[in-house]
């Protein structure tokens, strides 16, 4: 487990993908936050930018992007502020090579 997603099970926050608690995917530069609310996600969103300072990382807010999933994914709701940036809902993320998409259930392409 990552000192990242261990900050974030230390908070309460992230959630359990295929019966197993995740608070973000990493691998490299990429990450991929997880969370069953909004209200948690912009929680995630601040323990993270806190635990960049620690380690003297800056996120590219331009690639930042939101996706929802879930019964609700088509009803707007509050955006997420990343250093003062407005972070944008989109309707599929590309993730080490796979679309996820915006959908009732995880849903995932190899094309969009």
């Amino acid at each position: 487990m990552n000192v990242l997603t261990m900050r974030l099970r230390h908070h309460g926050l992230g959630c359990k993908l295929f019966y197993i608690f995740h608070g973000c995917l990493l691998y490299a530069d990429d990450i991929l936050l997880l969370s069953h609310t909004v209200n948690g996600m912009q929680e995630c969103w601040i323990s993270v930018i806190e635990f960049a300072c620690e380690f003297d990382m800056k996120f590219n807010t331009t690639k930042s992007v939101a996706i929802r999933i879930g019964s609700r994914y088509n009803i707007q709701c509050s955006s997420f502020i990343l250093s003062g940036t407005e972070i944008k809902y989109v309707y599929a993320v590309k993730y080490l090579g796979i679309y996820i998409v915006a959908a009732n259930v995880l849903n995932c392409q190899l094309t969009t």
